[in-house]
């Protein structure tokens, strides 16, 4: 497990990684060009330094009160790995998942329920959305300005 500090913030999120696998810059300008918008920085530092995994279930997202779960990586098409895959909005498994899919949602992470944690894009800005998937639509159940913000305002158990 590795402790996830961002901006100089120890978020207390430990991440557990499956491979070595990081990102390069141009990998994530080539993933942003493909969405159409740009990632906020320090999701991009996120991805460059630990590149998803899966979260020691200790820290409780509030105010859901369920356990961040997961954090998506970016990686090559055909890499076999154990963390699961960032995709486009346009993925047809996420269409499908989640019965439509807006483009300027990026599904980023999930809790232990299976809600989706995404980036929602609107012109320059973003924020941190949490979805649940038991409803139909899209019910936001938290949000956050940022993804060090969401992640630092988690509860450690």
């Amino acid at each position: 497990m590795k402790q996830i500090i961002l901006n100089g913030i120890n978020t207390t999120v430990n991440l557990e990684r499956f491979d070595e696998y990081k990102p390069q810059e141009q990998d994530i300008h080539n993933f942003e060009k493909e969405l159409g918008f740009k990632l906020p920085g320090d999701y991009r530092e996120f991805l460059l330094n630990y590149n998803g995994g899966t979260c020691e279930f200790a820290n409780i997202i509030l105010p859901k009160e369920s356990y961040l779960a997961d954090l998506f990586g970016l990686f090559p098409k055909d890499y076999k790995t154990y963390t699961t895959k960032l995709r486009l909005p346009t993925d047809p498994e996420l269409i499908e998942l989640w019965e439509g899919l807006p483009t300027n949602i990026l599904p980023i992470g999930e809790d232990d329920s299976g809600d989706m944690i995404a980036i929602k894009f609107d012109g320059e800005n973003s924020a941190i959305e949490i979805y649940s998937h038991e409803t139909n639509g899209f019910r936001i159940e938290g949000k956050s300005s940022t993804f060090t913000e969401f992640l630092s305002t988690t509860q450690r158990e």
